[in-house]
Parts: C-alpha cells; structure tokens; sequence
C-alpha cells in the first residue's frame, strides 16, 4: 500500500478502533456483571491459566490467527495483526487503572459501565471496519466458518460461534450476566448506528481506495 495521507488516516483510525472497542471490553469484563461471549471465553481462559484478561486476550487471538493463517490468508489484514496486539495491551491497562475502580464501585456505577459497553464497543468495531484494513482473528474465524458451509447464514454462524464460546466461558468461571445479554441485544444497533455517523465524517476516498 502507498502511504498517503489517507492511508495514515485509515491506520489511525483502525488502532483507535481496536482500542475503543478493547475499552468496552474491559467494561463488561470489570464491572463483574457480565461479558459479551469472546470475552466471557477468555475471562475463563484467563483464570484457568492465571494470565491478566488482556495476556489471555491476546494469547487467544493469537491461536486464532496462527490457525487462519494455514487456512484463510486472504482474509487477515494488517488489523488483524495490529487488534491481536492492540487490545490485550488496552485490557491489561485497564486491569490497572480501571478495575481497582469499579471493585470499589456501587452497583448503579457498574450497571451505568455496563449499559455504556456495547455503545463504546459498537462504536468501535465501526471504526475498525471503516478502516478497511482487517478485523480482529475472532471475527475472521466466524467468517472462515461461514464459508466452510452453504446452508446457514451469517447471522446463524455467528450466534452459534458465540454460544459455544459463551457455553466455553461459562464452564470454566466466566461471569454471565446482564453485560451478556446488553452485549447480544444492543452491539448490532451500535455498530449501525455508529456507522451511519462515522461514514459522514469520513473522507469520501475512503470508499474507493483500496489498500491491498
């Protein structure tokens, strides 16, 4: 890819993205009221192995993408490297500074965190797609899947690929609660909606540049 100017607003906004999105996590996850399912999986993971959320994070992502990258390389892009990373570091950041907070918090704070987790993740999976350059190796996967087969649509995939890494999560002491419903019912719409917004406020090259 030239670097151009765009090409450095693209990779600007594809890190914002991932970190935007990584913060959201770090709401469900330390608000201790519920994770959505990828995060929900690695809370788990993370107290089997006894790793911060965000080394177990990334660990995760990068077993994902070791396997797409034998079975689906077109698909991984440089996001895909750079989300790997970038949101394990922003997790663990967060386990710092954020979760000795909210472990002191009341409930109507950690509800408040909680009902803001899907907006903020929302909001941030929309920059990253915006960006174009590539999603995090968990959402690739449940592409990958969806491709291996003819008779489901995504949508379909998805929530199967969802409840069994929730069903994951639960069996090894992840938290289920209100974050996992707000995370299934309202993350959809966020992303909608934030990018209805951020299309708007977006260089119109955006749409035509292609960065492979």
């Amino acid at each position: 890819m030239k670097f151009t100017k765009l090409g450095l607003y693209r990779t600007l906004l594809m890190c914002a993205g991932f970190m935007v999105a990584a913060f959201g996590s770090a709401l469900y996850v330390y608000s201790g009221l519920g994770a959505d399912a990828f995060n929900l999986m690695v809370q788990g993971v993370s107290g089997v192995l006894g790793l911060a959320i965000g080394t177990t994070s990334s660990l995760i992502q990068f077993i994902f993408l070791a396997f797409l990258i034998f079975v689906s390389r077109p698909l991984i892009g440089i996001g895909t490297f750079g989300g790997t990373v970038l949101i394990g570091m922003v997790m663990n950041l967060c386990e710092i500074f954020l979760q000795p907070q909210l472990a002191h918090a009341g409930l109507l704070m950690r509800v408040l965190c909680v009902m803001l987790a899907p907006i903020i993740v929302g909001t941030g999976v929309a920059m990253v797609n915006l960006a174009s350059m590539g999603m995090a190796p968990n959402d690739i996967l449940s592409v990958w899947l969806f491709t291996r087969q003819k008779k489901l649509p995504y949508r379909a995939v998805r929530i199967i690929y969802d409840v069994v890494q929730l069903a994951i999560g639960l069996a090894l002491g992840g938290v289920v609660g209100i974050g996992t419903v707000l995370s299934a019912v309202l993350t959809g719409p966020a992303i909608q909606a934030a990018s209805g917004v951020l299309e708007k406020l977006t260089p119109q090259q955006m749409q035509t540049v292609s960065l492979k």
